[in-house]
């Protein structure tokens, strides 16, 4: 497991991406089929600063549940990006950003490793926040539809500014969990492989 810290200007980057994203109206539709909704009482977790806090919990409750998501994400992928470089594993991302200035893209992975080799790979980064995350959870959509080749657990305190990055699976490492809130393709944070395994793969 690897700890990192996040700086204010990840969150920053982040909320602003979430915001933009989906003031565009080009966010994922169907967010609360993904996801457990966002209440008020979770708000705090996301570890926003007072105004950022107060203005997510005026919005309504379909934009708060999807610029919470997004924002939460987007920290996961910047934390994802800096263990596979601190890792020294080659690696490009999409350009996100294309993702608010054309509503017709559509990024299909988070990350490749190795691109541009016959060991190329696509990796999603799977985040968690809630202080009762304890599995790396893939929808079944995103699952079907969008399939990478690694998942990689990153479990946020964003309070406290910490990251845990657990490890990655792969693909049929995933069981459906029907017994979850929202059924999806789940494995525990404890049984993800070590990420320097992924310097061999």
């Amino acid at each position: 497991m690897y700890e990192i810290q996040i700086t204010p200007e990840m969150k920053t980057k982040a909320l602003d991406f979430a915001r933009e994203k989906v003031e565009s109206g080009t966010a994922y539709a169907r967010t609360e089929e993904r996801y457990a909704p966002i209440s008020d009482a979770d708000i705090p977790y996301l570890g926003l600063d007072d105004k950022s806090e107060q203005w997510l919990k005026k919005v309504d409750r379909k934009t708060k549940n999807q610029i919470a998501h997004w924002y939460v994400g987007k920290v996961g992928e910047e934390v994802g990006q800096e263990v596979l470089a601190t890792l020294d594993i080659p690696h490009e991302c999409p350009d996100k950003w294309k993702v608010v200035a054309d509503p017709h893209f559509r990024d299909k992975t988070d990350a490749l490793i190795y691109p541009n080799t016959p060991k190329e790979s696509k990796v999603n980064f799977r985040a968690g926040w809630r202080t009762n995350h304890k599995r790396l959870i893939v929808p079944p959509d995103m699952y079907r539809n969008q399939p990478s080749d690694f998942y990689i657990g990153v479990r946020l305190d964003l309070p406290e500014n910490k990251v845990y990055v657990y490890g990655y699976a792969v693909r049929d490492d995933l069981e459906w969990a029907d017994y979850l809130p929202l059924p999806a393709y789940a494995i525990f944070y404890d049984e993800l492989k070590d990420l320097s395994e992924l310097k061999d793969c």
